[in-house]
């Protein structure tokens, strides 16, 4: 399974020190080599795609998309519609109350103006994923960040919302482009109001992160939310029986492993191509988590 965030130029990598974006001629391309090396599926049949494929027919895998990128409707639904490819989005649905950006949004306008250098911001964010704080790259505090608790996080978002200015209206995908991916036949998924880390919560706090704003957004939409994207992919046994509590039929990482027909429907890998520049290295990543070694060859697998 493949994990998109955002497409549109110029293209970024994480490799950038920024929110991956994926250039709009070579997100069109690597849509393209899926559609030619594999059978493209929507996200919900990828674990029966799985069971019923057979030795030497193409591996499926699936498209998907986290966050509520505007670009989600402006950029990636048009190529995916014209060249006739399945995708699943899972939203946030945090406009339905009015603009809003999240975390990375304003860091990434509060350095574009200027207002906050990455030493700056490396004091403020407590060093916790094991990388030192003086060491890090804009990735490992980006990880770092998700790590604060909501009340730290919230402090943080607040100060950057000060610095960057208030929210754009089309900072994150309104109502009218939610119910357009909807009504285009794309599948939709939750991925929680305020994209905390689940894994770092504890019941009460968890029940509510995966609850908040499902109902809303569902109605929206016109249609029952039976998967979730955990936030940053971050998950935990304990997350995936809220999941399942919750009522959740899919559930999905950000772990780079693949699909197989006995896989936890609520613990299924994806494929973050967000530091790739080339088809090669697109590919590379694809084989690697088909080939990551979890008792799992390559010649068993059953999807990516």
């Amino acid at each position: 399974m493949v994990l998109f965030h955002r497409v549109g130029d110029p293209q970024q990598t994480w490799d950038d020190g920024k929110y991956p974006r994926a250039g709009t001629r070579f997100f069109e391309a690597q849509v393209r080599h899926l559609t030619k090396r594999y059978r493209v599926v929507a996200a919900s049949e990828l674990i029966e795609a799985a069971r019923t494929r057979r030795r030497g027919e193409k591996f499926p895998v699936a498209v998907t998309f986290d966050d509520d990128s505007p670009s989600h409707v402006s950029h990636a639904a048009p190529i995916l519609e014209r060249l006739g490819v399945p995708a699943t989005f899972f939203l946030s649905g945090a406009s339905l109350d009015g603009p809003r950006s999240f975390w990375w949004q304003r860091l990434e306008r509060a350095m574009e103006q200027g207002a906050i250098g990455r030493e700056e911001l490396s004091e403020m964010v407590p060093a916790a994923s094991g990388v030192p704080a003086g060491l890090r790259e804009m990735r490992e505090i980006g990880d770092d960040i998700e790590l604060m608790t909501p009340g730290q996080r919230q402090d943080l978002l607040d100060e950057l919302g000060r610095r960057a200015g208030p929210d754009p209206e089309d900072a994150v995908l309104d109502a009218a482009g939610i119910r357009k991916l909807a009504a285009a036949g794309f599948e939709i998924g939750f991925h929680t109001l305020r994209h905390l880390n689940l894994s770092t919560l504890d019941s009460a706090e968890l029940g509510l992160a995966i609850s908040e704003g499902r109902d809303r957004l569902a109605e929206a939409i016109d249609r029952e939310l039976t998967l979730i994207a955990y936030p940053g992919g971050k998950w935990n046994p304990h997350v995936l029986e809220a999941a399942r509590g919750a009522g959740y039929q899919r559930g999905f990482t950000t772990d780079p492993r693949a699909v197989l027909p006995d896989s936890d429907p609520l613990c299924l890998g994806r494929v973050d191509p967000g530091w790739c520049t080339t088809l090669g290295q697109f590919e590379l990543s694809l084989t690697r988590a088909l080939r990551r070694d979890d008792g799992v060859r390559l010649g068993d697998a059953r999807a990516a």
